[in-house]
This record gives C-alpha cells, structure tokens and sequence, in this order.
C-alpha cells in the first residue's frame, strides 16, 4: 500500500537510520517501545545487577517460521536445534515445538489455512525441512524465567537494510540477563558493553565455548554495563514514553519534540 501515494498523511517506520523517504511516502522514524522510566529501572537494579543465578542461556519463543530471505526464523531454528544437544547449559521455554510449522508469510496463507488438503500438503512439504524439537515448558512469567539465566538468545526477526530493531534485545536486559543478540548489523544507541553479538558463521560449539569462558566479574561487568545504559539519556529513544509522545503529536499533527 506504501506503493500508493496520497493513501496516508503520515508513515512512521520502526529504524534505527534517519531516513526521509520510503516508496511513495516521506516518513518519520521512531525506535520500539520498550525500556521503561528510569524511576522503575532504578528501582529493579538489584535484580539486574544480581549476579546469583543457577542457569546458563535460555530462550523463550514459540516455533513459528516464514520464508523470506530477510527472515531469521530458518536461522533460528536451526540453531536452537543444534543448542538442545547442550541439555546442561541451554533451556528452551515455548509452545510448537512438537508440531510442524506453517510459513506464516506466504502469499495465501489464510487461503491455506481454510482447504484441508492444501494445509497438509503445505504441511508435508515443511515437516521435510523444520521437523518437531520436542514438546517443552511454558514459561509462566518472561521476565521472572530470565532472571534466573545468565544469558539469553535475542533474536531479531528479520534482518534488512531497514535496521530495525524490536524488543528481543531488551527483554533480557530489563531482567540483567546478557542477551546473544543476533539482528541488525548497526545498534547506534545500545552500547557494544551490553549484549554480546552473533553471527551465521558461529558455530554452536563457538558460542557455548565463548559463554562458558566469561568469568563471573565480565559476567557482573555486563550488568553494570547494561544497567548504566538502561538508567542513561542514550536509553531514551527506547523507552515507551518517548513512543507514547511521538504518536500522540503524529495523531495531533503536532511537531515531534
């Protein structure tokens, strides 16, 4: 529909670049709502800063997938696969596991969905490349199961030109577990300090070596980091405040200050 000029008085797009123009459209940029008030943050800095965790890394997801080649979730799955081989070090908390996914992105999808026959031959055709992992707890409460992980994966949905970025960085650091970020190539406002970044050529035995490796100050390091980065003004763009200022003055036709 961005195609179509005249549709919309105003586009806003989740990025991190400064970017005027998309399609038919001149738009404004903002950054996902997700950091909080610095009041709440400071007064959750004991459990993000607590250093006193049994659990190694984790990940809390559902299985989905979609075919695209912006799309992380073949990346993601394969990579969750080979981590369950790590029972003693990798939870996975999530619903789906033990089915077979539809792509929930391909053009006649709803259509799919509604004709038995096209849903299991669709269904056939996945279950070849994206078989079960297994059937696993639910987590009751996201950022309470954190808290009791060093680390956790942070994974982007898609990765494009676009740089933007959701909460899957953040919802680690709000619980002071270091997330293993794996997205967009440019981060300009979040610290390098705070999160520890992956790729498609890190193997998974790569990764584990490097977080078993960290010692329990670089662990506390992190934390710190993460809290003074949360707490700061570079944080600010992110918080839901600044989202909430923006949409209201985009609404009123106001000048975003």
């Amino acid at each position: 529909m961005l195609r179509i000029p005249f549709l919309f008085d105003k586009v806003l797009i989740n990025c991190e670049d400064n970017i005027d123009k998309f399609m038919s459209y001149k738009i404004s940029t903002f950054s996902y709502p997700s950091i909080p008030s610095r009041n709440k943050i400071k007064d959750n800095k004991l459990t993000i800063l607590n250093s006193d965790r049994k659990n190694k890394l984790v990940f809390i997801s559902s299985f989905k997938v979609a075919l695209s080649r912006h799309s992380s979730y073949i990346f993601r799955y394969k990579l969750v696969k080979d981590l369950l081989l790590y029972k003693e070090f990798f939870k996975l908390y999530g619903f789906g596991w033990d089915q077979v996914p539809l792509p929930f992105n391909i053009i006649g999808i709803a259509i799919i969905l509604r004709i038995p026959f096209l849903k299991k031959l669709v269904k056939n055709i996945m279950g070849i490349y994206f078989k079960p992992l297994g059937n696993f707890s639910i987590a009751k409460s996201k950022s309470k199961t954190l808290q009791n992980y060093d680390f956790a994966l942070a994974i982007e949905p898609t990765v494009s030109k676009f740089n933007s970025i959701c909460e899957k960085i953040f919802d680690p650091m709000l619980s002071g577990t270091i997330p293993i970020y794996y997205g967009q190539k440019i981060l300009r406002k979040i610290p390098q300090n705070t999160y520890i970044r992956i790729n498609k050529k890190d193997s998974v035995d790569e990764i584990i070596k490097t977080l078993r490796n960290l010692s329990e100050r670089e662990k506390s390091t992190y934390r710190e980091n993460i809290f003074n980065f949360l707490n700061s003004k570079q944080a600010d763009q992110y918080r839901s405040s600044s989202y909430a200022k923006l949409i209201v003055n985009a609404i009123l036709g106001n000048k975003i200050s």
